[in-house]
């Protein structure tokens, strides 16, 4: 009983979430989603200029939509959890979701960490101030 009540909770709480992710990634990628204290990257270097704010948001937009539909999904095992207490152990989903979230953030390169590192730095240096 509570592991199906703790299931249905993750659901809700993992849908909402995601749901607002995808909405908050669409409005970066559609450079509607104006400066604030509350969403979108905030990393220094946005927040020196409106333009930059709005291509750190554009070029953001898609992980953040990716990060929503992996806890969609994560939400979608949960409440198939609920549905099916004996059939799927809690254990399932959790570690799904967790499997989906490291390997969404895993980007594959050829190059070292620190090749990677200095090629993003110089990708941020010419962005507009």
């Amino acid at each position: 009983m509570v592991e199906t009540a703790l299931s249905i909770l993750m659901s809700l709480i993992l849908s909402v979430t995601g749901i607002l992710l995808v909405v908050l990634g669409r409005r970066m990628s559609q450079r509607r989603l104006p400066p604030n204290s509350l969403a979108g990257v905030r990393y220094e270097i946005a927040l020196r200029s409106e333009e930059n704010w709005y291509t750190m948001q554009a070029r953001c937009a898609t992980a953040t939509m990716g990060l929503g539909v992996v806890l969609l999904d994560s939400a979608l095992l949960f409440a198939i959890q609920a549905a099916l207490p004996k059939t799927v152990s809690i254990l399932v989903p959790l570690v799904i979701t967790l499997i989906q979230t490291v390997c969404r953030y895993r980007v594959p390169s050829r190059s070292g960490p620190q090749e990677r590192r200095g090629a993003d730095a110089e990708r941020i240096s010419r962005l507009p101030h």
